[in-house]
């Protein structure tokens, strides 16, 4: 699996940019690379709920209390970006806040989309795709932008490899069930039946 280096120098290959050896290089790419990586990385992963990405856990209740409507405070994860569900078995209700989770339940279990630093672990569709959103954030940042045609042109790649990167990461799943109870409750007023989500 690439790097971060070859992730990097992918990137910079597609905006005629000067390979590195390492994010400690003392050159333009390096330092440009330094600041735009791990954004644009995370706002990526935050994009889609991708398999590789996704984890659960059980959240520690914290000590200080929400003023009103809520009765607990939870805490999300250090590697939290994108809830994907909250509570699954009673999807008891709940509001984000400060990165925190306020709700009345006793407990918090979510399923959500991680930071995941580990370039071994990424999907090599995966890694095209980000590859080239990191290469349109380059390309303004290093100036290496010929008119408005490279900065087009990468768009347009970028847009066919994440639509393809997400449609194959979406196929390894089986396909979802609507609960159909839902519509007879919903119109009976029980908020607590809802249809699986389709991320």
């Amino acid at each position: 699996m690439p790097s971060r280096v070859d992730i990097a120098n992918y990137a910079l290959g597609q905006v005629g940019g000067q390979s590195i050896t390492s994010f400690g290089d003392d050159s333009r790419e390096a330092r440009a690379v330094n600041l735009l990586y791990g954004s644009v990385r995370d706002a990526v992963l935050r994009s889609h709920p991708w398999n590789f990405a996704v984890k659960r856990a059980t959240l520690a209740r914290l000590a200080e209390t929400p003023p009103f409507t809520w009765s607990y405070y939870y805490q999300l994860p250090d590697d939290y970006l994108r809830l994907l569900e909250f509570n699954p078995e009673t999807r008891d209700p709940y509001k984000i806040e400060g990165g925190r989770i306020a709700t009345n339940a006793g407990e918090a279990k979510i399923v959500y989309v991680a930071r995941v630093t580990d370039e071994t672990q990424f999907d090599p569709l995966f890694v095209q795709a980000f590859a080239t959103r990191l290469a349109i954030e380059l390309a303004q940042t290093l100036g290496n932008v010929q008119g408005a045609g490279l900065l087009n042109q990468l768009w347009e790649a970028y847009r066919l490899k994440i639509a393809e990167a997400r449609s194959v990461d979406a196929m390894e799943n089986p396909p979802e069930v609507l609960d159909f109870d839902y519509f007879t409750n919903a119109r009976n007023g029980d908020w607590r039946y809802r249809p699986i989500k389709f991320y």
